[in-house]
């Protein structure tokens, strides 16, 4: 057999001639591997390393076949697992079939992996296939609730929209119902003020007409009305509007209105000013009846 020539290219080296693969010269059977390079293309010296562009067929029985660069052959070292790169017998050990066993091991190996992959691909979609049906009851019960659940809000959604506006209608009530009890109150309070005005001026009037009237004439002193009994004349160097025991009096009667807040206060100022008009009054008609 040729060296460094795979079986379908044999037939191109069996002929009297050899012509180059890339239709150059062609020349006598003879001078392939001939060691000196004839072809450009490197083609006349398959199993030597003549030609720089050479290329050198392993066919490795057993194993894989394997093509070198010429530059390779003959170099000392092993690079075909046959051996037949290097033509120096004992150089090299036909370790092909070890290789190749080796090789195929792991091949195996990686079979059966993938096959034990392939197999739980096919259980699981085995389980995927019998869950799918469950998954798709699920999916419509959790569609169902969800839309339930909308509902359920939108109508919690529209009472509290509804408990709001009677809530805000009930405030408007009852701000309104406090609005007019603010405003009886005022009323009633400035009713209050207006009677205690129109008695303290009532008082008032009276006073000054009966300290007018007053005379040596006892007709003239029946019009007035009567003193009231209680306390003793004061003495005529003392105020018209009582003495100084009466200005304490007035002074922590207006203390205590003024603590009890306003409203309270002017009631009581009022009171007071009432009261002090009707003492005085009392003693000057005691006074002026006395010199009658």
């Amino acid at each position: 057999a040729l060296r460094g020539v795979s079986a379908d290219a044999r037939p191109s080296f069996n002929g009297p001639t050899f012509r180059c693969r890339d239709g150059g010269a062609e020349m006598p059977s003879a001078r392939v591997n001939d060691d000196y390079c004839d072809c450009l293309d490197g083609s006349d010296e398959p199993g030597t390393s003549a030609c720089a562009l050479g290329a050198f067929y392993c066919a490795n029985v057993g194993f894989k076949p394997r093509v070198l660069p010429a530059s390779r052959v003959d170099d000392g070292i092993c690079d075909c697992c046959d051996g037949s790169d290097e033509s120096v017998a004992g150089t090299c050990q036909d370790a092909c079939e070890a290789q190749g066993a080796a090789f195929r091991a792991a091949a195996a190996e990686r079979a059966a992996a993938v096959e034990r992959g392939l197999a739980a691909r096919r259980e699981y979609v085995a389980k995927y296939a019998s869950a799918k049906g469950g998954w798709a009851s699920e999916v419509a019960e959790k569609k169902t609730a969800l839309e339930e659940a909308k509902a359920s809000e939108a109508a919690l959604k529209e009472q509290k929209e509804a408990a709001e506006v009677v809530e805000r209608a009930m405030q408007d009530e009852e701000r309104k119902r406090k609005e007019v009890e603010e405003a009886a109150r005022a009323a009633a309070e400035a009713e209050r003020r207006a009677a205690e005005e129109a008695a303290l001026n009532a008082t008032r009037a009276l006073l000054e007409r009966c300290t007018a009237e007053v005379s040596p004439d006892p007709e003239a002193l029946a019009a007035c009305p009567p003193p009231t009994e209680a306390e003793p004349a004061a003495e005529e160097e003392n105020s018209l509007f009582g003495d100084d025991d009466d200005e304490d009096s007035g002074d922590a009667a207006a203390a205590e209105a003024e603590g009890g807040g306003e409203a309270a206060g002017e009631a009581a100022g009022s009171g007071t000013e009432a009261a002090g008009l009707e003492h005085a009054f009392d003693e000057r008609l005691s006074t002026a009846q006395r010199e009658a």
